[in-house]
């Protein structure tokens, strides 16, 4: 059975809120040296990312909404699929300048819900 929207737009928010609080008050040089904390930004990057395309199958038009779906699906592919090539300081730059407009477009997303 699919889920509803609003279940996904939560897990969203979730994820989102997570990875804010994981880098709240982190320098990039302390996530460059903690493997544990890639490792789970990257992890939250991969469900946000698959979150994200159950959303362009299941609810396109609430995908629709989102300013950078595609984006966020191609960076989870790229991050599951070309791992190797993964650039730490990409990633970092993308958690601390992407992931409070998502949040805010989840939420406003949540509002009409």
């Amino acid at each position: 059975m699919p889920r509803n929207p609003k279940a996904h737009l939560l897990e969203l928010q979730k994820a989102a809120r997570y990875l804010l609080q994981k880098a709240d008050g982190v320098s990039l040089d302390e996530y460059l040296n903690s493997e544990d904390l890639r490792f789970v930004v990257e992890r939250n990057f991969i469900h946000i990312g698959e979150v994200m395309a159950q959303l362009r199958r299941e609810f396109p038009e609430v995908a629709l909404q989102f300013a950078d779906a595609d984006r966020i699906v191609d960076f989870r592919n790229f991050i599951i699929h070309r791992y190797w090539d993964v650039d730490d300081q990409a990633v970092w730059l993308t958690l601390t300048t992407k992931v409070a407009p998502l949040l805010y477009e989840v939420e406003q997303i949540l509002l009409k819900q």
